[in-house]
């Protein structure tokens, strides 16, 4: 019998890539929620639907892909964004019990709030530092632990292709001979989204259970990545580095020492988790 998966937020960045994926693997079913162009048309705060869903269907995992991500955003409409990012996982982990399928929800690297920049393991004390941060917390501590529920805190990154994606806004600059900000001191273990995926996959098919950190390696400054990134792409555009929370443009406080220790999800896969180089390789 094929595992089915429901893939919530399927319109996303995550969300579209991994239904992809899903869809060419002959052994899984997959069907899809979202606002349009989806299986299941609707609203994700409608969780009423989202139940019946769920209570009429047997599916084998439900992966959140849903979240508002966009950190401006999420300052100025807090009590809108905790509906998906906060209050749907809450429902979802309890939906997991009550209906025997693996929930797998995608939280975060920006809820580690170290003030030294060490690689963080999934046991780091977690907090906010920003609405965004503070609603992806709360999803966590509101979600019912059991061996139903796969938490995964990441950060990944789409090819420039994407139009939200940090390398898109560095083609953007170098295209139109912009001065380039980078911020030096916000510390990051970034994954290429594909790589992500295909790891995310083999987590879940595994059945494993509880927090896992998906990243790089190593850690390195958003600063030193773009310049990694810059060099291998042959260009040479005027930058300048910025300290992450002293910028006159940003309007949101961002953490900084968000590096991920991976040796815990090494371990469970018998793998080697990409390091800065490959990530920056698969990207281009």
């Amino acid at each position: 019998m094929k595992k089915i998966f429901l893939i919530l937020g399927s319109n996303g960045q995550l969300g579209s890539k991994l239904t992809n994926y899903l869809k060419l693997k002959k052994k899984f079913n997959v069907k899809t929620v979202a606002k349009k162009n989806a299986d299941y048309c609707l609203n994700l705060e409608n969780f009423t639907r989202i139940e019946k869903i769920i209570k009429t269907n047997n599916y084998t995992y439900v992966v959140n892909c849903a979240a508002y991500t966009n950190l401006d955003y999420c300052e100025k409409n807090y009590k809108k964004i905790t509906k998906i990012n906060s209050y749907l996982p809450k429902k979802l982990s309890q939906w997991s019990i009550k209906y025997n399928f693996k929930f797998v929800h995608i939280s975060t690297d920006h809820i580690y709030i170290s003030k030294k920049n060490i690689y963080n393991t999934e046991k780091s004390r977690i907090g906010w530092c920003n609405k965004y941060s503070k609603s992806k917390f709360l999803a966590e501590k509101f979600m019912k632990k059991s061996s139903n529920l796969l938490i995964i805190r990441t950060n990944f990154m789409e090819n420039k292709k994407n139009k939200k994606s940090f390398l898109y806004w560095l083609d953007q600059c170098i295209k139109y001979k912009k001065e380039i900000k980078l911020f030096k001191d916000m510390y990051t273990s970034t994954i290429d989204l594909n790589c992500f995926i295909k790891i995310l996959l083999k987590l879940i098919i595994k059945d494993s259970n509880g927090i896992f950190n998906i990243g790089s390696k190593n850690k390195t400054s958003k600063a030193n990545f773009a310049k990694i990134y810059l060099k291998k792409i042959k260009s040479n555009p005027k930058i300048k580095l910025v300290n992450t929370n002293e910028f006159y443009y940003t309007n949101t406080f961002r953490g900084t020492f968000l590096g991920l220790d991976v040796k815990k999800i090494e371990k469970k896969l018998n793998l080697k988790m990409p390091d800065v180089k490959q990530v920056i390789n698969n990207l281009i």
